[in-house]
């Protein structure tokens, strides 16, 4: 995804701000933070797909009235799909109630999460048109009748 899409949804979600870079992760000999070293590993079709899954993932936050806890370890595509890896940050609590409550929200968040990589392969990942699935191509992806052709013209692939 592009660099000023990326910085939008930085802005607008205090979860999606990036860590450390490749490069300083490089420097202290472990690369284990993949979102803050290569961003979202998609094209900008899915932005606003994205933006909805965060606002949702805020929204439930807003109800229980609790700060955000959640860590983004990774947005990609693979296989024509929305992937959005995600961990809740350790609740500092010995009590199980605070551990059933941290449960209980990771199952909301993951809920919503799958919701939209379901709804992905709907959405044409390179402009964010109606698309479906290609399984015809070199690569798997999900693209409107438009990009699929632009796509087949610039790699000249044969179908």
């Amino acid at each position: 995804m592009n660099k000023d899409l990326e910085k939008k949804l930085e802005e607008k979600f205090s979860f999606m701000k990036k860590g450390k870079s490749l490069a300083e992760q490089k420097k202290e000999g472990f690369i284990g933070d993949l979102y803050s070293a290569f961003g979202l590993e998609c094209d900008d079709g899915w932005y606003d797909l994205i933006c909805d899954l965060c606002t949702e993932i805020t929204k439930i936050y807003d109800e229980i009235k609790k700060p955000i806890n959640i860590h983004v370890d990774q947005i990609k595509e693979k296989y024509g799909g929305l992937r959005f890896y995600f961990s809740l940050d350790n609740e500092k609590s010995d009590t199980s109630d605070a551990k059933n409550d941290n449960h209980e929200l990771y199952k909301k968040i993951y809920q919503i999460v799958q919701n939209y990589c379901d709804k992905s392969y709907e959405v044409c990942e390179v402009c964010g048109e109606p698309g479906k699935l290609r399984e015809d191509l070199s690569w798997t992806r999900t693209l409107c009748d438009c990009c699929r052709k632009k796509y087949i013209y610039e790699t000249n692939y044969v179908l």
